[in-house]
């Protein structure tokens, strides 16, 4: 005999409460909530790493930045029938030719520019002392002369933070110079053996990340 009530159509969603009586849409919400949140915690984790170890972290970034760029070269060189060893020392050597040669240009033309540039401050200095002297102001040279030692004995007075800035400064340089060798030298590594690297990075993740295609990804960016 047939039922008297038709089944209810389904919609594919569970809108029957919890066993706490708490409506399943709530308790959706929540687990997407929770994995949301630890989504936003490790990125900001993350973030905070690269803030902190920025000056490992970004000269390893420019590191492979480069030796992207450079192992099409080092490859072609290896496909001449080149040893490994000297493709990658010829290719390194090529690029830091090419911009010792650019920064010997860039100083080049401001030493060009530099007895012009001098002159012209002189000028501007006289310029301007001229307008002082003769222009609206009136300005004796007494008067200027007190002006300028006024803000000589100022800048003397202001030693302790001049002194920080060039603290400042100094530790900036360091900085700068320690990045760019772990730069050179993270850029060597992965010219030489960037595949032993990548399945060095690719091993940290789980298996169920760690797919297959990942050794051809390593082949075809090694030299």
């Amino acid at each position: 005999m047939q039922s008297a009530r038709e089944e209810e159509p389904d919609t594919g969603a569970d809108t029957r409460p919890s066993p706490d009586g708490v409506p399943a849409g709530m308790v959706i919400a929540g687990e997407w909530a929770w994995r949301l949140l630890a989504v936003a915690g490790v990125i900001a984790l993350f973030l905070l790493l690269v803030s902190e170890l920025q000056v490992i972290v970004i000269p390893l970034m420019v590191a492979i930045l480069i030796s992207a760029l450079l192992v099409p070269g080092a490859a072609y060189l290896r496909r001449r029938g080149w040893p490994k060893w000297l493709a990658i020392i010829v290719t390194l050597v090529v690029v830091i030719g090419v911009l010792t040669g650019l920064g010997f240009l860039i100083v080049d033309e401001i030493a060009d520019g530099l007895p012009s540039l001098v002159r012209r401050t002189i000028e501007a200095y006289h310029d301007a002392r001229g307008f002082l002297m003769g222009g609206p102001f009136h300005f004796t040279h007494e008067q200027l002369h007190d002006f300028y030692r006024d803000v000589l004995k100022a800048i003397q007075s202001d030693t302790d933070a001049l002194l920080a800035r060039a603290v400042s400064v100094g530790s900036t340089l360091g900085r700068f110079v320690t990045g760019l060798f772990i730069a050179i030298v993270a850029t060597v590594i992965l010219l030489v053996d960037g595949a032993a690297v990548w399945r060095f990075v690719v091993r940290l993740f789980p298996d169920a990340l760690a797919r297959p295609s990942t050794g051809p990804a390593a082949r075809a960016g090694s030299p």
